[in-house]
């Protein structure tokens, strides 16, 4: 009778790791670049979760648990299965590179958007550390992440301070090295690159309203402002094309990637979007002036945008146009954005008329790519309001 009442408790628990297997595929083949060996880290991580699920103190942080079992064991790998030095070149210590240390790179704190992806850049840096010849890997393990000083580094190694202090020093311009090269695309995302930013440049951020094709993107300077086009979309109603106005550069002071950028750029619209809704005018974010709000967008928007749902405000004083169609507004939906972080390949779809208790209402479904989860939102047609979210997990 015991052992019933033992399996029967556990069913819930096994359940729960049936269904999040096909992430932790994804997540492990994205951690170590290797889909071959996915499905078998993947096993690992689902095995030692029930070795250790007496440890699960908290059943509503189980995913980041199993994300955080799935990193360590993939990193055990990458440190088993690192590349043969021969396949990198170390930059030479002597050509003028100049070494930014790994931990000066990563985004100022900002939001808890900002602070989740802080996750996927250790793993990026992770999966360039598994990039490393061996000895490079070692000496910069011990430095930071066992965040051991100089001269116990020197002792476990058999080395000289000074000889540690050097391949810790080139270690770093390695790390460089690899992020500017083989990992080149996912390090642009989080502004790990040198490059400059007036033109479109590729990113690692999969269009949320079509999952067809990669963003580009370009970052806020002076003399431009911060703009993500999807190649696939943005020529259609209501595809993506962002682009912040040049007044608003100090929102981007000390911000360094694209997805922290977005995300910065999506706290202050939610803001914004949440006057706008529920007001028929509203001050223009550049004079000052009084701006009349319409649920249209006007004729001042890209032609493909013109006269579909959205909120539209343009100044009559000094020209300044601030829009958003519906798949924008929907995209800053609170519940959309953990969604599109959990299923990073989503789509959105065209809008459906029906009714609900009897009052015409406007569906808007988000939908996984890579799964059957979905979310449908509610809203209102006249005023835009999100009226109610429903939706499914891939379990």
């Amino acid at each position: 009778m015991e052992a019933v009442q033992s399996g029967a408790a556990l069913a819930p628990f096994e359940a729960m790791l049936a269904s999040e297997r096909s992430r932790l595929v994804r997540l492990c083949g994205y951690i170590v670049n290797n889909a071959d060996v996915a499905e078998d880290l993947a096993q690992e991580t689902l095995l030692e979760a029930w070795r250790y699920r007496h440890r699960l103190s908290d059943p509503q942080g189980t995913s980041a648990w199993l994300s955080a079992i799935a990193r360590n064991v993939c990193l055990r790998w990458l440190r088993r299965n690192g590349r043969d030095q021969t396949r990198l070149v170390l930059p030479s210590t002597t050509a003028g590179n100049t070494v930014a240390d790994v931990v000066d790179s990563l985004p100022d704190p900002f939001d808890i958007e900002v602070e989740l992806e802080r996750d996927e850049l250790a793993l990026l840096l992770d999966r360039a550390l598994g990039l490393l010849p061996p000895e490079t890997r070692t000496v910069l393990v011990q430095k930071y992440v066992e965040e051991l000083p100089h001269a116990v580094i020197a002792a476990r190694l058999g080395l000289s301070e000074n000889a540690v202090a050097v391949r810790v020093h080139r270690g770093k311009l390695a790390i460089r090295h690899v992020l500017a090269t083989e990992l080149h695309a996912d390090a642009a995302v989080y502004g790990l690159t040198a490059e400059g930013s007036n033109e479109w440049q590729a990113t690692r951020l999969w269009c949320p309203l079509c999952g067809q094709s990669y963003l580009r993107g370009r970052l806020a300077t002076l003399m431009q402002p911060f703009a993500l086009q999807c190649p696939h979309c943005q020529g259609a109603p209501g595809g993506l094309f962002i682009e912040a106005g040049l007044n608003q550069l100090q929102l981007f002071s000390g911000v360094k990637g694209f997805k922290a950028s977005y995300s910065r750029l999506c706290s202050w619209m939610r803001a914004y979007q949440s006057r706008t809704l529920h007001a028929a005018t509203v001050l223009c974010a550049q004079c000052g002036g009084e701006v009349v709000v319409s649920r249209r967008l006007g004729p001042t928007v890209p032609l493909q945008h013109r006269g579909i749902r959205g909120v539209y405000a343009r100044c009559a004083h000094c020209g300044t146009t601030s829009y958003a169609s519906l798949n924008g507004l929907i995209l800053n939906v609170p519940a959309v954005q953990p969604f599109w972080r959990h299923y990073p390949r989503m789509r959105v779809l065209p809008e459906q008329e029906i009714e609900v208790a009897g009052r015409p209402t406007l569906l808007k479904r988000c939908e996984s790519l890579d799964g059957h989860a979905w979310l449908d939102i509610l809203v209102d047609p006249d005023t835009l309001d999100v009226l109610r979210v429903d939706g499914a997990s891939d379990a």
